[in-house]
C-alpha cells in the first residue's frame, strides 16, 4: 500500500483526534488489556517511557524526542537509559506526514524477531496509523491521546478503518 509518502489533509485533521482503541489514563490498567500475549508497539515517548517505567517494553517504540510537540532531552535520555539494548533506526519524517523512509523501517522491523526503536528527526504522530495497518494479530499498538490518556488498539479491529484513511492520504 505503501505510496511516496502520506499526507494528512486538513479534512481528517478532526477524524484523527478521535480513538482508534481502548483510552487508558493510567499504566495499571495494562494488566487488564491481556498485553501479556502480543508483542507491543508504542508510539510516542510518553507512552514510551511510561510503558518501561511499569516494566513493559516495547518490541516496537517509534520516538521523536517531544512530548506534544516540545522537544524533552530528559524523556529522551529515559528512554535510552530504560530501553538501551534496542535496536536503533533513525529516519526522517515531516510534521503531518508518513514518509517512505518511515513506512518502509516500520514494516522491517514488525517482520523480524529483534526489538526496535525508530528515533524520528521531525514528527512521529502519524506513525501509529502505520503501525495500526502493518501490525498484525501478534501486536498492539499504543499510542498518546494528548490530554487524555494512552488508547490501545488491537490492530485487526481497525485495520480497514485506517487502509481507508490511508488510501484518503496517498
Amino acid at each position: 500500500m505503501m505510496a511516496d509518502k502520506f499526507v494528512l489533509p486538513d479534512r481528517l485533521r478532526k477524524e484523527l483526534r478521535k480513538p482508534f482503541g481502548s483510552i487508558i489514563k493510567h499504566p495499571s490498567e495494562l494488566n487488564d488489556l491481556g498485553v501479556e500475549d502480543r508483542r507491543i508497539v508504542s508510539v510516542g515517548d510518553f507512552v514510551t517511557i511510561t510503558l518501561l517505567d511499569n516494566g513493559l517494553s516495547p518490541f516496537l517504540s517509534v520516538v521523536d524526542s517531544k512530548v506534544e510537540r516540545i522537544y524533552r532531552p530528559d524523556i529522551k535520555r529515559k528512554i535510552e537509559e530504560a530501553d538501551a539494548e534496542v535496536n536503533k533506526i533513525y529516519v526522517k519524517n515531516p510534521p503531518g506526514t508518513i514518509s517512505e523512509e518511515l513506512w518502509e523501517n516500520l514494516e522491517e522491523a514488525l517482520s523480524g524477531g529483534s526489538r526496535f526503536r525508530v528515533e524520528v528527526d521531525g514528527e512521529e504522530d502519524l506513525a501509529a496509523l502505520a503501525a495500526i495497518y502493518l501490525s498484525g494479530p501478534t501486536e498492539l499498538v499504543i499510542y498518546g491521546q494528548p490530554g487524555v490518556g494512552m488508547v490501545v488498539v488491537r490492530p485487526e479491529d481497525v485495520k480497514h478503518k485506517v487502509k481507508r484513511l490511508l488510501e484518503v492520504m496517498t
